[in-house]
């Protein structure tokens, strides 16, 4: 079986060999709740696996870790990796490779969208229901700002820096908190002197509590 060995940081080009180009397919980012940095505002870890010819990954080591909760969901990602597969005439079965994965927390950040979300009273929202409304017959509830703000929130708060913010992570997200957020303004209008946040559910209010 061929192998080749090779090193690249997580935000590197894809890796190039003589007929084919290497590249991942699907690519999830390590859920690291804000409260495993444990004080530290950078974490990093190094991790080497194996990528076959169809695209799989398997062997995921740890290589070191400046924080072990960090180590971990790095691990659990790769394991879900994919990279788009290559033809075998002329290149390796099996490339081995070490990615470096680097973490950041704004806190400051952090902290002014957790306020917003995580401390919107009913009362309030309704308030801004009743003005969006009147202002924006047409539109969508999900068009008000708060829905943005509280996507952006939920990057933040799974301690996923906003310029890592993929695609595919705030389309989940989108599509749980769309269905979530008419149902939580019906909740706050049946109950002003309850909170947002309550009005959420727990998947995503979760993410505030920490």
């Amino acid at each position: 079986m061929k192998s080749v060995i090779a090193l690249f940081l997580l935000l590197a080009p894809a890796i190039i060999f003589a007929d084919f180009k290497l590249e991942p397919d699907y690519s999830p980012h390590a859920d690291f709740p804000i409260e495993h940095f444990d004080g530290q505002r950078k974490v990093l870890a190094k991790v080497s696996y194996t990528v076959s010819n169809d695209g799989s990954v398997s062997e995921v080591e740890i290589e070191n870790a400046t924080n072990p909760k960090f180590g971990e969901s790095v691990r659990k990602a790769m394991m879900q990796w994919r990279f788009k597969p290559w033809p075998l005439e002329g290149n390796p079965e099996t490339v081995r490779y070490e990615s470096v994965f680097v973490r950041t927390l704004d806190m400051g950040l952090y902290q002014a969208y957790k306020k917003k979300v995580g401390g919107l009273r009913c009362s309030q929202l309704n308030e801004e229901v009743a003005k969006f409304r009147i202002q924006h017959p047409r539109k969508a509830l999900r068009e008000m700002p708060l829905f943005t703000e509280t996507l952006v929130a939920l990057g933040l708060v799974s301690s996923i820096p906003a310029q890592e913010f993929t695609h595919e992570q705030s389309m989940r997200w989108s599509t749980v908190l769309g269905g979530a957020f008419p149902r939580a303004i019906g909740a706050c209008q049946k109950n002003p002197d309850g909170t947002y946040l309550d009005a959420l559910p727990e998947s995503l209010s979760s993410r505030f509590k920490a």
